[in-house]
């Protein structure tokens, strides 16, 4: 909310909250959702459930008029409505022939951009699956699996694009319980959050850069996060850095996004709050050129966190998620700084830097080259600490905005020093209007509360180090996770989107008039083991149309282009979204109306070394016309890396195409993961010891260190997957699957590494 309208009678909290129920965060497991052909066409009587409708033009005025205040309230998004909705009273129960109970329910908003919804009861057994989709199947989320599971029943789930959205939950006939699903809380995005850009003034954003336009290779890029609250509030936070160096998943940012308009609030009220808390990493633009505004990435994200220290009168909140962030984020944990004495107070560690996402938006960039000043701050009757804040007293590049609240200042060392609570600053043109902002001084909440066990300090330095400035940590640098990519799209390559010659119409790496061409590969080359998880994918406006189409699938071979080395399929689901001036557009395009980084996990980790491809496979006859761009190379040395597939299943290479040749490589950006160099005597020891197979119990056991996590995969003799598993720490499952007497093959993958071994069943 925006901090306009502080109450007179406040109750003042200042608590740092220790004990509370654990929240899963909302990383799905991959999976395919059933999606019956009859279920999408049903009329079906109470198969969807209708929200009221609601005067979206007195929303957005009274927006408009919160957003007049010179405190930088959050940006609110979406109308919450509160509702009942449950697993065996709505929508449609029933069991497939196998015996699996099948769970399918509808919810319809008229005219939203995205829904997303609030599972205050959520509870479900091993071999559980939850998707959420939209009808036209162009956004899918999950599965979600017991892994997901809380104490206190809690799970927030991310906007799924589109009016209306269908939730599927399917039941093995053997699970050890009923699963219990409720939905008490439905958002409506009327604004159309993860495609936002200030549009009723342009002038509103148009001095502050895209982080990637700044310095693409500033790390801290990696560390800031969109925050969203409850399903209709967009702030800004970083992801912090301890001294245990254990990697948990601390995120920094101002206590007003939690509370709103700072009136009473126990800690339940934080706890319901945070526990509703979704962030977005890497929502960033991934090309720095004004004739692409692409949007970032939207599929990283962590949900469900604990308001481990709150010091209202600071304006300062840190919350723990309880999920790690995975490797595949490449996440980057920002240092910090709290160093403050008569030395120090004039110190010049200038130029101070500030990433937010302003009203939603993807990342922007704020740059000041004067020093900070120490000062006290109130607003609408309500005073902070007095000296708590750092005044910017002007910046020279970028401003900030409503939902910039809770964005980091870094120094010129790239450490925090504060977080964002309001000012005045905004966009004249190009230019800031040198006005001030003021950030909550980090140092402040140090060692401030009720309780020394509970300071801000006690999570920060939990080795009671007594150091006062950190290094940020990359763990994707630690872990040996790198982004691979043909082309360099923020130096001298550019992206382009190449159509077939005249008299033929359509996309040389897509759709087109020809359809001789059906698949388009991209080749990359490494110099050791690793394994692929997941890659990038750029995309211009396109249309991807309806359930009747069949999906892009992604492949990936290895060594050769050839039928017998593909080692991996995957299904793309571009986002939907659509804005045009003058109110909220429903239409069948499954891409947004500007071009779009999407993010492909794999299922699995996929085995790659030396050269492998990734690919996408359209289908004809199609409406569609996807592509992905391909590149103009800025260097006349550039290699050639794209391939076509034609229908008679011949590959060739792009500039030997007979019908438009041209040099070029795809925008298709791989993670991979390298394999750590442990020396055979290591891995050796890793599979003797991690797992092990009692054939009397049937129990399989996985030795891990304590908050180590991956995954288990059991394949027979004959290399059939029988079942796939994950584990958190030392494990112990039964397997009841397979006859007696018969050999398996047990392959682990984790943040470590993987190791297999051989059992009897």
């Amino acid at each position: 909310m925006v901090l306009n309208a502080f109450m007179k009678h406040y109750i003042l909290l200042i608590a740092c909250l220790l004990f509370f129920p654990a929240l899963n965060g909302q990383i799905s497991h991959g999976g395919q959702p059933l999606f019956p052909p009859d279920l999408l066409r049903s009329s079906e009587r109470n198969f969807f459930i209708e929200m009221p409708s609601f005067d979206v033009e007195e929303m957005l005025r009274e927006d408009s008029l919160n957003n007049v205040s010179d405190m930088r309230g959050s940006f609110r998004f979406a109308k919450k409505f509160f509702t009942s909705i449950e697993r065996g009273k709505d929508g449609l129960n029933y069991q497939l022939a196998d015996g699996t109970k099948v769970w399918q329910v509808g919810i319809r908003s008229a005219n939203a951009y995205s829904i997303n919804v609030l599972f205050s009861d959520f509870h479900i057994p091993e071999g559980g699956k939850l998707f959420l989709y939209n009808s036209s199947r162009s956004s899918v989320i999950g599965s979600f699996t017991s892994e997901n599971n809380s104490e206190d029943g809690l799970f927030p789930v991310r906007p799924v694009g589109g009016d209306e959205i269908i939730i599927e939950y399917t039941e093995p006939a053997n699970a050890s319980f009923e699963g219990i699903l409720k939905i008490t809380e439905v958002n409506h995005d009327y604004i159309d959050l993860l495609a936002y850009e200030p549009r009723n003034d342009p002038s509103a954003s148009a001095c502050m850069p895209d982080v990637i336009c700044e310095n693409p290779n500033d790390l801290n890029n990696r560390s800031a996060v969109l925050v969203v609250v409850n399903g209709t509030i967009a702030c800004s936070g970083v992801l912090l850095s301890n001294t245990s160096r254990d990697n948990k998943s601390y995120v920094l940012t101002a206590s007003h996004c939690l509370n709103g308009d700072f009136t009473a609030r126990t800690a339940d009220d934080y706890i319901k709050a945070a526990g509703s808390t979704v962030v977005f990493f890497n929502y960033n633009r991934p090309v720095c050129d004004s004739n692409f505004k692409m949007k970032g990435t939207e599929e990283m994200t962590l949900a469900g966190s604990t308001p481990v220290c709150v010091v209202d009168t600071c304006d300062i909140t840190l919350l723990r998620f309880n999920d790690k962030v995975p490797g595949y984020y490449m996440p980057y944990y920002a240092g910090w700084n709290i160093e403050y004495n008569e030395s120090t107070r004039t110190q010049n560690l200038t130029p101070y830097i500030n990433m937010h996402h302003p009203q939603g938006a993807v990342g922007k960039y704020g740059i000041s080259n004067q020093p900070l000043s120490l000062s006290s701050l109130s607003a609408g009757g309500f005073t902070f600490l007095p000296a708590s804040h750092w005044r910017v007293v002007a910046w020279n590049t970028g401003s900030t905005g409503n939902g910039s609240s809770g964005s980091p200042l870094f120094n010129n060392r790239g450490q925090v020093v504060g977080g964002l609570t309001g000012g005045g600053s905004l966009c004249v043109g190009t230019d800031p209007n040198g006005k001030s902002d003021y950030f909550f001084a980090l140092f402040r909440g140090w060692t401030y509360g009720n309780n020394s066990v509970n300071y801000l300090k006690s999570y920060l330095d939990p080795l009671n180090s007594g150091v006062t400035s950190m290094d940020g940590i990359d763990v994707a640098k630690d872990s040996m996770i790198t982004l691979l990519s043909n082309a360099k799209y923020n130096s001298t390559d550019r992206l382009v989107s190449t159509t077939l010659n005249a008299p033929e119409t359509g996309l040389l790496f897509g759709h087109n008039s020809l359809q001789e061409t059906v698949e388009f590969a991209e080749e990359f080359e490494i110099g050791q083991n690793a394994d692929l998880l997941g890659v990038y994918m750029m995309a211009p406006s396109t249309t991807l149309v309806g359930a009747s189409v069949a999906p892009v699938q992604i492949n990936v071979y290895k060594k050769i282009l050839s039928p017998d080395n593909k080692v991996e399929t995957q299904y793309f689901y571009p986002k939907y979204t659509t804005y045009q001036s003058g109110g909220f557009i429903d239409n069948n395009k499954s891409m947004s109306p500007n071009p779009t980084q999407s993010f492909v996990k794999f299922d699995h980790p996929v085995a790659v070394d030396g050269t492998f491809f990734v690919s996408y496979e359209i289908a004809y006859p199609s409406s569609s016309a996807f592509s992905v761009y391909n590149t103009a190379f800025g260097s006349e040395n550039a290699k050639s890396s794209a391939w076509l597939k034609k229908t008679n299943g011949e590959w060739i290479q792009s500039e030997n195409y007979s019908k438009q040749p041209v040099k070029t490589s795809l925008a298709i950006q791989p993670i991979i993961r390298y394999a750590k160099n442990d020396g055979v005597e290591a891995v050796a020891k890793q599979k003797s010891n991690m797992v092990r197979y009692n054939r009397t119990t049937r129990q399989l056991f996985v030795d891990a260190a304590p908050g180590e996590s991956g995954s288990i995969e059991i394949y027979s003799i004959t290399g059939q997957l029988i079942r796939r598993i994950s584990y958190s720490g030392t494990s112990v499952f039964t397997i009841q699957s397979s006859a007696g007497g018969t050999i398996g093959i047990v392959r682990v993958t984790s943040e470590k590494g993987n190791s297999t071994a051989k059992i009897i069943f």
